[in-house]
């Protein structure tokens, strides 16, 4: 590898490592569409942008816009669209996919202006249930079927490294190995 590239708005260990840096604008200086609810899904709410972008800094879309401008390929980057028609792409596929299923979702601007949609309240889920109901019939994809605490066949290895089992392995390196100052 020639040469390493990051992006990000913070300056990341990988940013520490990288020969080119980037800067890109934080979600606050972009207009963007998040998911509601991190394990629910409960929605997706509009992020507006709130401040332009500061310093030199610019959004991740326009950033590869001018990266792939420069090697000749920005058409098939951002198929001719700047990335507020991109946003509004997205949540109408996400729109096209729910109204499959008679769940409505407004429209984009609507949705823009009103700046959420809540989905429905889904069954209730537990991981892992026909298992817990019958573990003879409804077996993990382990080899017994069930919960394991240790491999066999990891094990079987011989890493020194990977026991096959739970353990504690003192790290080689640690933020409280070395002496504080």
């Amino acid at each position: 590898m020639e040469t390493v590239v990051s992006v990000d708005y913070n300056w990341t260990a990988t940013c520490r490592f990288a020969d080119i840096v980037l800067p890109a604008c934080t979600p606050y200086e972009r207009n963007d569409l998040d998911a509601y609810g991190s394990y629910s899904n409960r929605g997706v709410i509009a992020m507006h942008k709130l401040v332009d972008p500061l310093y030199h800094s610019k959004s991740d879309f326009d950033i590869w816009y001018e990266f792939t401008k420069r090697m000749g390929r920005e058409i098939e980057y951002s198929r001719a669209m700047n990335e507020m028609q991109w946003i509004e792409q997205l949540y109408e596929d996400c729109r096209a996919e729910n109204l499959k299923k008679d769940f409505y979702m407004p429209e984009f601007k609507e949705f823009w202006e009103k700046g959420y949609v809540l989905f429905p309240e889904g069954d209730n889920w537990v991981r892992h249930a026909d298992f817990r109901e019958d573990p003879e019939v409804n077996a993990l994809g382990t080899p017994s079927g069930f919960i394991e605490i240790s491999s066999r066949k990891i094990a079987s290895y011989g890493y020194e490294d990977c026991k096959g089992h739970p353990i504690w392995m003192e790290k080689t390196e640690r933020s409280h190995r070395w002496p504080r100052f």
